[in-house]
């Protein structure tokens, strides 16, 4: 193999690396006790870096009391409380955008969703993606006790649920449920409504 399809080929698995950094960034955007039932991921690679599309539906809080709850609600409104196309809104990591937010209710569960893009170029670490042995390799961090649906092949360890595509996949997508929240209490409608 020739030094400049070494550059290419040494290039390609930048790109796709950066474009992982950058899913699980977008993924675990939320902290604090703020759950979801569902969450939905489609990723595309594209050569200008990737676009990204997710839809979270059925958030609850964890929390106890009606304060903790208002401000858990509160800190979801902060994320998702405008929405609107077009925002080129670049977030707090360098070269990653938001084009579009929206949250709303159906079937008395809140949903939100978004969609953006990714500039090569931008450059940070992430512990749960790794691109190893010509494979593309996610830990899930929801746990191995979720129903996961994804285009990608799943493993499951003792504590972990791990998926794994090819290097020249072109489109990621996963979804998962998790039981254990789907009975939660807390369904944040009403604040939703009150608020709205």
């Amino acid at each position: 193999m020739n030094r400049r399809v070494k550059k290419v080929l040494f290039l390609k698995e930048i790109c796709i690396m950066k474009l992982l950094i950058s899913m699980l960034i977008i993924l675990f955007l939320f902290t604090g006790c703020l759950t979801v039932e569902k969450v939905e991921v489609v990723f595309n690679i594209t050569p200008s870096g990737g676009e990204y599309w997710a839809r979270h539906t059925g958030w609850k809080s964890s929390e106890s009391g009606p304060e903790k709850i208002e401000k858990e609600f509160k800190k979801l409104i902060k994320r998702f409380g405008k929405k609107g196309e077009g925002l080129e809104t670049e977030l707090s990591i360098k070269g990653l955008y938001l084009l579009y937010k929206k949250m709303y209710v159906k079937n008395e569960k809140i949903i939100t969703e978004y969609k953006g893009h990714m500039a090569i170029g931008t450059g940070f670490a992430a512990e749960n993606f790794a691109l190893v042995n010509n494979e593309i390799i996610h830990i899930l961090r929801a746990g191995n006790d979720v129903d996961l649906d994804t285009n990608g092949k799943v493993y499951k360890t003792e504590k972990n649920t791990i998926i794994t595509w090819p290097a020249d996949t072109k489109k990621l997508t996963w979804t998962y449920t998790d039981p254990k929240i789907t009975s939660a209490k807390n369904n944040l409608v009403a604040l939703y409504n009150k608020w709205k």
